[in-house]
């Protein structure tokens, strides 16, 4: 009855003060010995299931004495449970089909433990063998004293991919920004000297303290009804034993400093000054209404801070190379509002004045009304292209959101439900509330400033100049932000739609093939992966290989170029406002053997992707603002090459592959004295001259008659010679002869990299079909060493935390096989390791490999297949391989049998004997200096 008398302003703060509503689709509950569970039904992936087992026990309740233990723990759960020994809780999931890592895996941090499984839902007992494996991590990890210490030093290995130049600024940091807390001196990785030393018994006593039922949540999401999911929790989890008496889960913070700091932070390996200006703050779970409302302004007050930066970043004029605003957690409550820069050379005082002036700027005068209406249309943009794919949002992604409530009280609302509050909340956010945010954002200009510099930095003053230029600057010359437009197409439409010379239908393929007058070929492969959303892919034969070594450079930078200097009438900045707001993303580049069109967008900007296309063809820009915007990035890059040991391994991996050549080195002196910007222009207009060459694949959620309509009017009015196609030259060198290495000493911490490579010319197959398969066997070949290598160097020798293999066989211009493997390890072990992948390959010679990797192989490609099938990138590219490059036969496409069909032992066996040549390969190690 008093509703009627309630202010506007009432109700809107009655409605902000509403708690929002937990997605009602998940299913909650509780088992008598105190582990929650949380379960949904959700179909995307298709076939799969998202488990997490979120354990409340992080590295802040470890002893002095057990620095790491918890991240220890997350390691053993691999090695031996109480149903699975030793590994063969990995070989089960593999020889399902899921990959190690990407599919099975698990992280520790300060204040939790969080396991990871996916499994096919196909058959409910890999559901329940999950659910296994999560109530033997839960209770029943074995501990095998062999097997801890193996794992002592797999850990250690991790320690190390840590160090060096950005575990040495970690060093310095984190004492500096989680002072007078725990986390200071509990990093989840811990301290090596408890790692190698702790007996087993005390890994035992924090396992049997926190690992408690009552600290435990299962989530479990994915393509199966609630109650089938539900069911299976409580029949396996049920079992585990309640505690047996109540402990107190303590709570750490992190005290916020009133002083203002300073950290200067010097290494001779930091290529670049970083200044950091910080301000800590409170993370509020987000529960309410209005806390969501404070959320989307926060969002909208970064990125208009954010537009603003890159605007200066994109000009020849900027005094920074990189400049941007955000917010990060430090821990699960506690976050820093950040404000950097990265300054050009003999550029500090400008860019801090700069970044200064425009917060200022922003303080004082505020921002515009089309920087937020830009803003605001971005978001609602992306909440309704969200909505509209509600059921195709991943179950990994609902499972994340799941135990991010678990953990921080973080309501998870339902998509539906997230768009409806978008919809109702962004019209009505005002231009003081997010400028209020703003004025808010730095007190004080921030609490914290780090530095992290060069050793030999000069242009810069010492903490005490930072420190007075940081408090005393005052802003002189603060100017209104003039406005812009960003409503407003690129380019006019052209006024005569070109006719179509042909169409075919492929039945096979489920593809419309249109040819326009001039000779562009568009294919259209309709699908409902991504609602509202196409997916474009253009691709041209040739690429750099048509020019000379000494114009690489010139080429490779060309589209950055015209990238910078923007398009039509509009300069770049003035583009990404264009853009922003829309659901648009292009990029397009000059490949060594390709020149290439991307682009993404929802069906209402997609005409915005044809003009772009159409004015780079047509009118491409190449100004002196462009060029001088990139030249003072490349020249600064140039100038800090060799500063990090990885530029100097590189180097000498490729002097010893390509005889340092001008196609394959980094941005060094050599590169950019090379660059000439009247060669760049003219590569770049010869790549996009000629319309005949490019084929156009367009997949995805669209309108056929307006992307027909789009071809012809924007690609058919294309400048072209149809009998003008050209073609890739082969440009690789010949592969090394006999086995040249190097050793390359560089580096400050205990911290070595192994690089091994393969490579041999092949016979080109003659039939699509032929190439498909050779194709296969080479890829799977490196899959197999990816988890032969894990087992032996991983796991068996405790040599590297991880072991990368990359096998490819191109047959683009030419056919060639290329085989590489790369880890780091702890000096000292370099070449007893490199020798250790050497014996294995001569292993796969002598001897066919046991059958189960045939059938983790086969069963990875089938599951992988089933996923990448609903991926619109994945079905572009088999379209490009099918159509263009005749990699494949038409049938791949859908195929899931031809190719695990053709793998056996011993082909995997023949392969290595064939393009695994133990008497010819490079090797290259990274070893310290001292």
């Amino acid at each position: 009855m008093f509703a009627s008398c309630a202010t506007k302003t009432d109700s809107n703060q009655i409605f902000q003060n509403e708690n929002l509503i937990q997605n009602k689709a998940v299913v909650q509950g509780k088992l008598d010995n105190g582990i929650e569970y949380f379960v949904m039904k959700n179909s995307h992936p298709e076939n799969r299931i998202e488990l997490k087992l979120v354990v409340k026990a992080g590295s802040t309740l470890e002893n002095d004495d057990q620095r790491g233990v918890a991240h220890l723990i997350e390691h053993m759960a691999f090695n031996g449970t109480e149903h699975f020994e030793r590994n063969s809780l990995v070989d089960y999931f593999e020889l399902i089909g899921m990959d190690f890592g990407a599919e099975v895996n698990a992280y520790t941090s300060f204040d939790e433990t969080v396991y990871r499984l996916r499994v096919p839902a196909d058959n409910p007992e890999m559901l329940k063998t999950a659910l296994l494996v999560f109530r033997d991590w839960a209770c029943a990890i074995t501990f095998d004293q062999t097997e801890l210490d193996k794992e002592r030093g797999v850990v250690t290995e991790e320690w190390r991919l840590g160090r060096g130049l950005k575990g040495r600024i970690s060093d310095a940091e984190i004492p500096f920004l989680l002072r007078d807390s725990r986390y200071a001196s509990r990093l989840p990785i811990g301290t090596m000297d408890v790692i190698k030393n702790i007996p087993r018994e005390r890994v035992l006593d924090f396992y049997k303290k926190w690992y408690r039922p009552e600290y435990m949540s299962v989530i479990v999401v994915g393509d199966a009804d609630p109650s089938v999911l539900e069911k299976a929790v409580k029949e396996t989890m049920q079992d585990i034993p309640s505690s047996k008496e109540e402990l107190t889960h303590p709570v750490y913070n992190i005290p916020f400093q009133s002083e203002k700091d300073i950290l200067v932070f010097k290494d001779k390996e930091q290529p670049y000054p970083l200044i950091q200006i910080l301000s800590p703050d409170d993370i509020i779970p987000v529960k309410t209404t209005g806390q969501f409302r404070d959320s989307i302004i926060e969002s909208i007050a970064i990125s208009v801070f954010n537009e603003r930066l890159a605007s200066i970043t994109a000009t020849p004029d900027s005094p920074w190379l990189d400049a941007a605003a955000w917010n990060s957690g430090l821990t699960h409550f506690t976050s820093l509002k950040a404000l950097g820069f990265v300054p050009k050379e003999d550029f500090f005082e400008s860019s801090f004045s700069t970044i200064l002036d425009e917060y200022e700027v922003l303080c004082r005068n505020g921002i515009l009304e089309n920087e937020l209406k830009r803003a605001k249309n971005g978001l609602l943009s992306s909440a309704e292209q969200l909505w509209k794919n509600k059921d195709l949002i991943e179950s990994e992604k609902f499972a994340s959101s799941i135990a991010d409530f678990v953990l921080t009280g973080t309501t998870f609302i339902s998509t539906a439900d997230k768009y409806q509050l978008y919809k109702k909340l962004v019209p009505g956010i005002s231009i003081e509330e997010v400028n209020s945010y703003l004025r808010n954002f730095l007190p004080d200009r921030g609490t914290y400033l780090l530095a992290i510099l060069p050793q030999d930095a000069k242009d810069i003053p010492d903490k005490k100049g930072i420190e007075e230029f940081w408090n005393n600057y005052q802003s002189t010359s603060i100017t209104e932000k003039a406005d812009f437009d960003s409503d407003r197409q690129i380019c006019q439409r052209p006024q005569k739609n070109a006719k179509i010379s042909a169409t075919a239908k492929n039945a096979v393929l489920g593809t419309k093939e249109i040819t326009l007058e001039n000779g562009m070929k568009v294919i259209l492969k309709p699908t409902k992966n991504n609602a509202n959303k196409i997916n474009i892919k253009a691709y041209k034969k040739g690429g750099l290989s048509l020019y000379e070594d000494e114009d690489y450079p010139s080429g490779d930078m060309a589209s950055a170029y015209a990238c910078y200097s923007g398009i039509n009438d509009l300069s770049y900045p003035e583009l990404m406002k264009v853009f922003s707001g829309k659901q648009i993303d292009v990029d397009f580049g000059i490949n060594d053997y390709s020149t290439v069109f991307t682009a993404a967008s929802s069906n209402e900007d997609s005409e915005l992707v044809f003009q772009f296309f159409y004015q780079l063809m047509t009118n491409p820009r190449f100004t002196d603002e462009g060029w001088n915007t990139l030249y003072a990035q490349l020249s600064q890059m140039a100038a800090s090459h060799g500063t990090r040991p990885e530029d100097s391994f590189n180097d000498k991996i490729n002097e010893l592959l390509y005889n340092s050549s001008l196609r394959k080195i980094s941005c060094d002196n050599r590169f950019l004295s090379s660059l000439n910007r009247k060669t760049a222009e003219q590569i770049f207009r010869s790549s996009f001259s000629n319309a005949a060459d490019f084929t156009f694949i367009i997949t995805g959620d669209f309108n056929e008659k307006k992307i027909i309509d789009f071809s012809k009017a924007y690609l058919g009015n294309l400048p072209s010679k149809i009998n003008e196609e050209t073609s890739a030259v082969w440009r690789e060198p010949d592969f090394p002869s006999a086995k040249p290495s190097a050793v390359v000493k560089k580096g400050l911490d205990q911290q070595s990299k192994v690089f091994i490579a393969f490579g041999t010319p092949v016979q080109k197959p003659e039939t699509a079909e032929k190439m498909w398969e050779e194709k296969f066997i080479a890829s799977q070949l490196g899959s197999y060493f990816q988890i032969k290598l894990r087992e032996v160097i991983r796991e068996d020798k405790s040599g590297s935390y991880g072991v990368s293999v990359r096998t490819e066989l191109i047959t683009n211009p030419e056919c060639f096989f290329t085989a590489k493997v790369y880890f780091s390890c702890e000096p000292g072990r370099e070449q007893e390791l490199a020798d250790e992948v050497i014996k294995q390959i001569k292993l796969l010679h002598e001897q066919t490999p046991d059958e189960s990797y045939v059938t983790k192989l086969n069963e990875s490609y089938r599951r992988n297949k089933e996923v990448n099938l609903k991926n619109d990138s994945y079905i572009s590219s088999s379209l490009l391989n099918i159509c263009v490059l005749k990699n494949a036969p038409e049938t791949s496409l859908n195929d899931f049998d031809t190719l695990p069909a053709i793998l056996s032992a011993e082909k995997l066996q023949q392969t290595a004997q064939k393009y695994l040549n133990t008497e010819n390969y490079v090797t290259v190690i990274l070893s310290p200096e001292k």
